[in-house]
């Protein structure tokens, strides 16, 4: 038998696969888009449905990224350059950094920094494939430009809420909810929901 409760969570799963759906496709990077999960869905109850109606949060759904660069796509960001570092370092090939033997970082913690033999090597690798007219293989910047915002989140959600048909999302399991409490004709219940 549904409960009150029940409702409001099912209508929170199927807001945030509905709200997941709308913003994937907005992501601009492939890695950042397979990684969107849905982290929380949340329901507290209310006593009264006044008190809902009144403004108090009773629901909360999360879309959450958990890449730490995922803000820096979404908010744009501003110029920048090696903190400690003398370069900004990265490669053609991303399959010959060797900072990501053990895959691409996702927290700050995961990031690390080339060695002096590493980037020497590059150094090196550099060299014969410039004498050949080659691509490069490591390249080195003293600091980068900006980028411009991509706001996923925003844009994706701009009216949803308002446009999604959240009564016909919910209809059955509310049918069931009205009809095991409400002593009434059946048909009645339905013409009304």
């Amino acid at each position: 038998m549904a409960t009150a409760e029940g409702i409001v969570r099912s209508a929170l799963q199927w807001l945030a696969l509905a709200a997941k759906q709308k913003v994937k496709p907005l992501i601009p990077s492939a890695t950042l888009a397979d990684a969107l999960e849905i982290s929380n869905i949340a329901a507290r109850s209310s006593r009264t449905i006044s008190a809902a109606l009144a403004g108090r949060r009773i629901s909360e759904i999360r879309l959450t990224i958990p890449h730490y660069w995922a803000v820096y796509i979404h908010d744009g960001r501003p110029a920048f350059g090696p903190r400690r570092a003398t370069f900004l370092v990265w490669f053609t090939d991303p399959d010959d950094d060797p900072r990501l033997a053990g895959g691409f970082p996702v927290r700050y913690s995961d990031v690390k920094r080339l060695t002096k033999e590493q980037f020497h090597e590059g150094l090196r690798i550099n060299a014969q494939r410039r004498a050949v007219g080659a691509t490069l293989y490591m390249h080195i910047a003293r600091s980068r430009r900006g980028d411009p915002p991509r706001r996923f989140f925003s844009e994706g959600l701009a009216g949803f809420v308002d446009g999604v048909p959240i009564s016909l999302m919910v209809s059955n399991d509310l049918r069931q909810f009205v009809l095991a409490r409400v002593k009434s004709r059946r048909d009645v219940v339905r013409g009304v929901l």
